[in-house]
């Protein structure tokens, strides 16, 4: 392949540039800005599609926000590549701040306290629930799993991350995410609406000037 890196990069290469990019963050939303604007479609169904996008981000369905941002464009009718677009919003920088709020929020909306919300604590609820999730799955299929607690003590822990973690951070989540989702779509869709505008003029003006160019290379021809 002609553009083919001359020193390909390892799996743990790739991964460290995606947390950390070498150019930093700023080129890369940029970019994400450039896209966005170039969607054909209405400055209104692209910004609400990245509106929907950035409500994702906000729901703790981790891993699944591609899958919720399209969904959400979709039955919306919005712009399903903006809604993608939009899962931007939640980044390995954001998502401690995103969970500490979310979390927060929805325990002082459910039950009337914050109980000390930290972000490294709900990534730690989520992992220690994954890992019984998986246990459970493995051991469910017939494999040996060392140090395993038993299906029905699963299930407990289960209930109460349902209830402490889950619950309380769809809730907290949504009412932070909307927030963020309106300011996006008010901030948006000026933007694009400009951008088309501009866009709409060059090919106008091209167009124009191509015309003229035709039509005096034409009365050359004849005159010659």
């Amino acid at each position: 392949m002609v553009f083919k890196r001359r020193d390909p990069r390892t799996l743990w290469r790739r991964c460290v540039a995606f947390v950390l990019p070498r150019r930093g963050y700023t080129r890369g939303w940029k970019y994400i800005g450039r896209r966005v604007q170039r969607i054909r479609d209405t400055p209104e169904k692209i910004a609400f599609g990245f509106a929907c996008g950035a409500l994702a981000s906000f729901t703790p369905l981790f891993g699944c926000h591609f899958f919720v941002a399209a969904f959400l464009a979709w039955i919306l009718r919005a712009n399903v590549v903006a809604g993608l677009f939009g899962t931007i919003i939640g980044n390995p920088l954001s998502f401690p701040l995103i969970a500490t709020a979310s979390l927060g929020v929805g325990r002082v909306l459910t039950d009337g306290k914050s109980h000390g919300v930290d972000g490294e604590g709900v990534m730690s609820a989520f992992a220690d629930v994954g890992g019984l999730l998986w246990d459970a799955m493995l051991q469910g299929i017939g494999f040996e799993v060392e140090n395993a607690v038993s299906w029905s003590v699963t299930k407990i822990r289960f209930a109460e991350f349902w209830d402490q973690v889950m619950v309380p951070y769809f809730v907290g989540g949504f009412v932070i995410g909307m927030v963020v989702a309106v300011t996006c779509y008010f901030l948006f869709r000026p933007a694009i609406a400009a951008y088309q505008k501009r866009r709409r003029e060059k090919l106008h003006s091209k167009k124009k000037s191509n015309g003229m160019n035709t039509i005096k290379s034409a009365k050359k021809a004849s005159v010659s």
